[in-house]
């Protein structure tokens, strides 16, 4: 199958969900598969001990930790088009010597630092969001035409304190930018890495959004909730990270709790409020025999009966390569068919 992007994987839930520790095991699935590392791009200090022994054994390329960020936005654009901070010397130069370097500076990546490389991990969506939300208000930026979408927040000063507040125009700017980079990310890495980047891992938090008939829908967040429901036609794999806690009997008949992570590849309902549904999506590859395309999803929910992981048992990793068989047997139910179709075809002018 000729590529032209990246393959996106989202998966999101909320805090405590083992979505980092998935992502982990989804760099183990791209060396697997590619033998190559991933760049670790997140908007949350949260990850760093989590991450640690995937850099220590260079799992990871040296991560990116966009907390930090003074320019949001213009360096979200910068990571969309596969340029990276490389460490500079007083001359400006790129230097590989941390005992040189002065500071960093944005450069294209280099063919040979494609050639190591397999994936990206983006972590954080929607804190990245948050960022870029900081920085406007902080700034009093104006983003887009004037008027209602394009003044900046009204300023005012307290206390020796220059204050202010988000304006509408600042959620479109955020919105839009989020839903870009999605969009164009993994399309420019592959491209610039001659399809060496064939994997994209993306992690966020759960919202409540709208969708455009203003209906209320729950899914992955970004920032506001008119981007929740636009989500999901931007990637191929979409997992939703649940916390359920059941009540236990130990052997002595004593209660207790227990606290698992589901990671559901199925929409459904929430554990505790069966009103609220959960956005969740598989993509096969296009076959027009139905029972080829039953067959590879049947093969995962046969596996995984309730639509979903348990990840106290098994991981990301494994949903992956199931994941990829399901997609030989969709692929190869179209050949087999167009195989029967040009048979029959020949034997009727025969």
């Amino acid at each position: 199958m000729s590529k032209t992007s990246a393959s996106v994987y989202m998966l999101y839930g909320d805090s405590g969900t083992r979505k980092t520790t998935e992502l982990m095991t989804g760099a183990l699935y791209v060396f697997e598969q590619t033998g190559r590392k991933c760049r670790f791009v997140s908007a949350e200090s949260a990850a760093e001990e989590i991450v640690a022994p995937a850099v220590e054994r260079e799992l990871l390329a040296t991560p990116l930790w966009m907390y930090k960020s003074l320019h949001p936005r213009a360096f979200l654009k910068k990571l969309q088009r596969g340029e990276w901070p490389y460490m500079v010397d007083s001359a400006g130069g790129r230097t590989d010597n941390p005992e040189k370097a002065v500071g960093r500076k944005w450069f294209p990546t280099p063919a040979e630092d494609w050639a190591g490389l397999g994936g990206y991990i983006f972590e954080g969506l929607q804190s990245y969001g948050e960022l870029i939300m900081g920085d406007l208000r902080a700034t009093q930026s104006k983003a887009g035409a004037t008027g209602e979408t394009g003044l900046a927040s009204p300023g005012y000063s307290e206390c020796d304190e220059s204050l202010g507040s988000n304006a509408k125009s600042h959620y479109n700017a955020a919105q839009g930018d989020m839903l870009e980079f999605l969009t164009e990310a993994p399309k420019n890495v592959f491209d610039q890495s001659k399809g060496k980047v064939q994997y994209f891992f993306v992690s966020t938090h759960e919202s409540k959004g709208t969708d455009g008939t203003n209906k209320t829908i729950f899914g992955p967040a970004v920032i506001g909730q008119a981007a929740t429901d636009k989500v999901q036609k931007k990637v191929g794999l979409m997992v939703h990270h649940e916390l359920v806690v059941t009540r236990v009997k130990d052997a002595s008949g004593a209660e207790g709790l227990k606290h698992s992570v589901r990671a559901y590849f199925m929409p459904h309902p929430d554990s505790e409020n069966a009103s609220i549904n959960w956005q969740a999506i598989v993509r096969l590859p296009f076959t027009a025999d139905p029972q080829a395309t039953q067959k590879a999803m049947g093969s995962l929910l046969k596996r995984w009966p309730g639509g979903y992981v348990d990840l106290d048992k098994e991981t990301l990793w494994d949903f992956l390569k199931a994941m990829d068989e399901a997609r030989a047997v969709a692929g190869g139910g179209l050949g087999e068919l167009m195989e029967r179709i040009e048979r029959e075809r020949k034997e009727g002018k025969g």
